[in-house]
């Protein structure tokens, strides 16, 4: 009796689980997998039907190749120039950022200078890789989302079939339909750098990662087709395990892609662009002018192809008036960024990331507490606001735990809330908490095109939770910042309060000015007086030698750097990391005693500086600078390093 109840407890039990589950869909035939999928194909195939009817049809496929990928613009440039438009679009992996982009009305001119103009560090973020991927999009999410817009890929102006593959099925899929920003980060989905999109049930990657040149969709759409390739055909070196495995893969994509070129016979635009290394973002123009010269090579064997499949030239340009539209929109995003403000996430958009956290700037804040930690944390972002909640350690002795709030309403009024918990350990047992605290608060909407600025407020509190008196310091005042070809200035007035009784003026002057091609100088001057009581000068005073400890009334600091800043130079590393941006300067600084009663005490140091960005596969930068010198006051030598921006 007792073994036929526990039997029926336990099948109920099952009974109870399989309701519960979801039902199990039977896997797709694995024979099946040679068989692409479809995602608004036919609708395509109608609007090109609508055409025929007319005349022939010419289709443009631009084929994947990373930062190579952008030599299409240069073809697209040439075409144009020659009166030719596409009917229909066919591309695949960063081909498709260009294709999708054209096929939605915006000119040649805004996607050259916004990818020219754009920083693309902005655009992706490191973390770690709990959704399957190590970089977070949101920045390009953002980007395409205030210019474009919410629009589905099957209303564009040109058709256009985008190539990815479906990690469940197994199967290429054709996508020809979906929200604008989706499909282009399916697009892109390079596996284990970008997380795989979810769209209409399927998985979506890069279609380059199994075909560089797929031409499959053109079968039976068109009477002409032209491609445009961007291979991949480098030396190997160096050889490297990284190297190595990019170029294993790099055979069979390759290799499809031939097969395809042989099957399909289009006319084939061979971009001289392959020694370029695939993470060459700052060889951009120089990559788009090979592939306008590529394309002007080949434009009397074009001629004569359009004419045997009878296209006539030149041809209407299906996008009709929606250039100027975009150029009023990229001017708006544009005068945006130059002013500071950032861009609305269309989504929410969470992250976790192992990263530096720095509370010691130079031209910065954070005078009461200065420190480089490392930090873990989980970042959430949507609109103009976030949060950021994590842990951090100077790795020695110093830990805590950290959240920052931040919002933008409107995009113009930044606020920004840090709250910290310092404690030290010995053994278990926690020692010398403390809290931090730090406001920031600016509104500084754009004057003109090329200034901005307007008032700031900052408030900082240190608390000792064992004992001792809180401090505290606030500032305020007004700002403003301009930029020119060639040109950064900017300029600081305000006042400050510290605790327990000190308080005071600030001014700040800065100016980088281009003196031709690659040479640059830079100029800052700092004034802090104190019109009561007396405050030690901080770190982020920007004086590079060694500072006094004792409070002054007042003093002045002065800067000026020459620097050799070559826009090109650039040096890879395994093709995985790329360390550009680099800039070396010889600087001298000055540090004015008493500067407000004109003592003679001043100090001087000098030295050499080199900085610049470590980009992981060219696109997500580490910021970082040296210093070395010597202070002639001190009799010293002194070595820095710091992490993060300098403007």
């Amino acid at each position: 009796m007792l073994h036929w109840v526990m039997r029926t407890v336990v099948l109920l039990i099952v009974l109870a689980f399989a309701c519960l589950a979801p039902a199990a869909e039977p896997r797709e035939d694995f024979l099946r997998i040679d068989l692409p999928l479809a995602l608004g194909y036919a609708r395509v195939q109608e609007r090109l039907e609508a055409v025929r009817a007319l005349r022939p049809t010419v289709g443009l496929h631009l084929s994947g190749g990373s930062a190579r990928a952008f030599a299409h613009l240069g073809v697209l440039r040439r075409l144009e120039e020659e009166g030719l438009y596409p009917d229909v679009v066919v591309t695949n992996s960063m081909g498709s950022v260009i294709g999708l982009l054209y096929a939605a009305g915006v000119p040649l001119d805004v996607i050259e200078e916004l990818f020219q103009y754009i920083d693309f560090g902005e655009l992706f973020t490191l973390k770690l890789p709990t959704g399957g991927g190590l970089a977070d999009l949101r920045g390009m999410s953002a980007l395409l989302q205030a210019l474009v817009g919410e629009v589905d890929v099957a209303e564009l102006p040109i058709p256009v079939v985008v190539v990815c593959e479906d990690l469940v099925s197994m199967r290429r899929v054709l996508v020809a339909e979906g929200p604008f920003g989706e499909v282009l980060r399916a697009a892109i989905a390079i596996p284990a750098l970008f997380e795989p999109v979810e769209l209409e049930g399927l998985t979506l990657i890069d279609g380059g990662i199994t075909n560089l040149v797929p031409l499959e969709p053109f079968a039976g759409l068109n009477e002409a087709v032209i491609s445009g390739t961007a291979f991949y055909n480098r030396d190997l070196e160096p050889k490297d395990p990284f190297t190595i495995f990019t170029m294993a893969v790099n055979i069979g994509k390759s290799r499809t892609a031939v097969q395809d070129l042989r099957r399909f016979q289009p006319l084939l635009i061979r971009t001289d662009v392959e020694e370029f290394s695939f993470m060459g973002w700052h060889q951009l123009a120089l990559i788009q002018g090979r592939g306008y010269d590529s394309c002007a090579e080949r434009i009397g064997e074009l001629r004569a192809y359009l004419q045997r499949t009878g296209v006539p030239l030149p041809l209407p340009d299906p996008r009709g008036a929606a250039a100027e539209r975009y150029r009023r929109r990229w001017r708006d995003i544009r005068g945006r960024l130059e002013a500071g403000q950032g861009l609305p996430l269309p989504e929410g958009y969470h992250a976790l990331q192992l990263h530096p956290l720095v509370l010691r700037r130079y031209r910065g804040s954070n005078r009461l507490v200065q420190a480089n930690f490392a930090a873990a944390s989980y970042l959430y972002e949507k609109g103009y606001g976030g949060l950021r909640l994590g842990l951090l350690s100077d790795l020695g002795s110093r830990h805590g735990a950290f959240l920052d709030l931040d919002a933008a309403p409107g995009g113009v009024l930044a606020l920004e809330l840090e709250n910290y918990l310092f404690f030290t350990l010995d053994g278990a047992l926690l020692q010398d908490p403390s809290s931090y605290h730090l406001l920031r608060a600016s509104l500084e909407p754009a004057v003109a095109g090329w200034l901005s600025g307007g008032p700031f407020l900052l408030g900082e509190l240190l608390v000792p939770l064992q004992g001792g008196e809180p401090a505290m310091r606030t500032a305020g005042g007004l700002r403003a910042r301009a930029r020119g070809p060639g040109t950064r200035a900017g300029a600081q007035l305000g006042g400050f309060w510290a605790s327990p009784s000190t308080a005071g003026l600030e001014a700040e002057l800065y100016l980088r000015q281009s003196l031709g091609g690659p040479l640059y100088a830079f100029g800052r001057a700092l004034l802090h007086a104190c019109g009561q009581g007396m405050e030690a000068p901080g770190y982020n005073d920007f004086y590079r030698g060694i500072l006094p400890s004792v409070p002054l009334a007042s003093f002045a600091v002065f800067n000026a750097e020459l620097i050799l800043a070559p826009a090109s130079l650039a040096l890879p590393l395994w093709e995985s990391v790329i360390f550009r941006r680099l800039e070396i300067s010889a600087f001298g600084d000055m540090f004015w005693r008493e500067a407000a009663g004109l003592s003679s005490d001043i100090a001087v140091s000098l030295g050499a500086s080199l900085q610049g960005e470590a980009g992981l596969w060219g696109l997500i930068p580490l910021r970082a600078m040296l210093s070395v010198g010597y202070d002639l006051a001190k009799g010293r030598a002194f070595v820095s390093l710091n992490l993060g921006r300098l403007f």
